[in-house]
């Protein structure tokens, strides 16, 4: 029964279980890096600077990767966003609507993004922390996608919320973009999607260098789309070299977490962010032992509601950290704290991350509610007075 109510649906059922999975990598290495930074601010106040020993370094490795699941997330979202335009390809069925396509993205996000981000300008203002006339504009702008664009930096209401802003910027691109792509034959499409991943990792220093946008982030959305390419035309192919892909996938892996940096200014850091996901993608599809670890179904439900858990998690860090943790009865032990603090602040994020979900994002999967809402609004005016 549980399992059911926090399980997400899609309107044609097509759910890849493992690339949900993913998901589940992907927001906990955000909840990981957000809560973990709190603990160890709070920690640092108290104690001091810790020793840079191998267990903090390895913990550190682990924890502070959240901008490394934002990347999962964005090629997460070209692979997703491609399938419709490749499986179309290969029927030789017509491409989808660009109307309904952007009708659904809509229907589908905004109800949750404009709550959270109205009930956090409300929460905000009531609080002192922001100015109802003076930083209204920072609302107007968060709601249209645009904080990053005018300000040069993410949301004052959310800051999390720079990422969706990417991700809109996708949206708007993505049914032209795979509209061309679908007009070439296999090998030039692949090629042309390479040689584009190839571009934007080499010139994402100069990208990086502007306000956070989709070119910035663009060889991340392009290898999801590759990978959906394979996945629709050469499925064998990933099943045939599993071994392969899951060794690529453990190794550029642990170069990630230790090794590469996602600090502006890195395209080599970018090159091997972009073979790491590939890779995890790759074992994801392949029907081996990665493909049964991320079908796990705690993984699965916990990666479907991840939309609910980034629009979510940071506020209520932020709740605990000012209002619900004593932080003088840290114990010292810096990997301890670290480990255990952080896990606390997790558990109650995936509690309200999980009632939002129920509430309000999991009835919006549905592409008929504004029509049975609109239903609903008229049965109700059309009552009869008792």
């Amino acid at each position: 029964m549980l399992s059911a109510l926090l399980s997400r649906r899609t309107p044609d059922g097509g759910l890849i279980r493992e690339i949900d999975g993913l998901r589940f990598f992907a927001i906990l290495f955000v909840l990981l890096a957000h809560a973990g930074g709190i603990v160890s601010k709070r920690w640092y106040e108290q104690f001091g600077a810790v020793e840079p020993r191998l267990d903090v370094e390895a913990l550190h490795a682990v924890m502070f990767q959240g901008k490394f699941g934002v990347f999962i997330f964005f090629a997460i979202s070209g692979f997703i966003l491609a399938l419709p335009w490749l499986s179309a390809a290969r029927d030789g069925r017509p491409a989808p609507a660009v109307r309904p396509f952007y009708r659904r993205r809509l229907t589908r996000l905004e109800p949750l993004y404009v709550f959270c981000l109205v009930t956090y300008f409300v929460l905000l203002t009531s609080l002192g922390r922001l100015s109802l006339i003076d930083d209204f504009d920072n609302l107007f702008f968060s709601l249209l996608y645009m904080h990053n664009a005018v300000y040069g930096v993410g949301s004052t209401i959310y800051l999390a919320a720079w990422s969706l802003e990417v991700e809109f910027q996708f949206y708007l691109l993505a049914p032209f973009l795979f509209a061309a792509l679908t007009q070439m034959a296999i090998p030039r499409r692949r090629l042309a999607l390479a040689a584009a991943i190839i571009f934007s990792c080499a010139v994402s220093d100069v990208t990086n260098s502007w306000f956070d946008s989709v070119l910035s982030y663009l060889h991340f959305f392009l290898i999801g789309a590759l990978f959906a390419d394979i996945f629709i035309e050469n499925p064998d192919w990933l099943r045939r070299h599993q071994r392969a892909f899951e060794i690529a996938a453990i190794a550029l892996l642990l170069l990630a977490l230790t090794q590469l940096s996602w600090d502006h200014g890195r395209p080599w850091s970018m090159f091997g962010y972009v073979a790491c996901i590939g890779a995890m993608i790759g074992a994801a599809l392949s029907g081996g032992v990665a493909t049964a670890l991320l079908r796990v179904p705690a993984l699965i439900i916990i990666g479907g509601m991840c939309y609910s858990l980034y629009l979510t998690h940071a506020r209520v860090f932020t709740g605990l950290e000012q209002f619900a943790i004593d932080w003088t009865l840290l114990s010292g032990v810096y990997v301890a704290d670290m480990i255990i603090v952080s896990s606390l602040m997790i558990a109650p994020a995936l509690i309200v991350g999980a009632l939002i979900f129920i509430a309000i994002e999991k009835p919006t999967m549905d592409p008929r509610w504004p029509s049975r809402l609109r239903a609903w609004a008229s049965r109700l005016t059309r009552r009869p007075v008792r």
